[in-house]
């Protein structure tokens, strides 16, 4: 694959998916199906238990979720400066 430069700061840096409407089509289909596994985890995981652990349930899945895209944010920021 060609390197091109990259808009930012002028260093030259491999490009995986040429196409812009092909990354779209791949961030939507991301955005989308998380969604909908985390909706679907949302709504039958305290269904999934028993009737005294149901507030617990949600919770932990609520603190999870959030743990997570808070992870996820902080390292794409360092993946990215690290490229």
């Amino acid at each position: 694959m060609k390197g091109e430069l990259g808009a930012s700061n002028g260093i030259a840096v491999q490009v995986f998916i040429p196409s812009d409407v092909a990354f779209v089509c791949i961030l939507v289909l991301f955005a989308f199906t998380d969604g909908y596994i985390n909706n679907i985890a949302m709504m039958f995981g305290p269904k999934s238990v028993e009737s005294g652990l149901k507030e617990v349930t949600a919770g932990v899945l609520v603190a999870t979720s959030s743990t997570a895209i808070t992870l996820g944010s902080i390292l794409s920021a360092v993946i990215v400066k690290a490229l």
